[in-house]
């Protein structure tokens, strides 16, 4: 059974994630997410991850897609930062 290391919690209608609280079970979790993205930048720009950090991909993925939830670590400053949009990507 799949585990979240964030627990998610609607409060004053916005989402919130909490980090090293209980875990979400899979079966229990109210909310459908799909991992479109996942990249990352290594030393002088080679690929680490699965889609790598390119913005072009990125708009290749993500366009004409909406309800989409972004989140980002900061590796320099270890910050998570983070945002939802509802409305649908239109990559100009």
């Amino acid at each position: 059974m799949a585990q979240s290391k964030f627990k998610i919690s609607r409060e004053g209608g916005k989402f919130w994630l909490h980090p090293n609280s209980s875990t979400v079970l899979a079966p229990h979790n109210p909310y459908d997410f799909e991992l479109l993205v996942r990249g990352s930048r290594g030393s002088r720009g080679s690929r680490r991850s699965r889609d790598g950090f390119d913005v072009k991909n990125i708009c290749n993925i993500c366009d004409n897609v909406s309800n989409t939830v972004v989140i980002l670590n900061v590796k320099r400053t270890g910050e998570i930062l983070g945002g939802y949009n509802s409305l649908q990507w239109d990559i100009i």
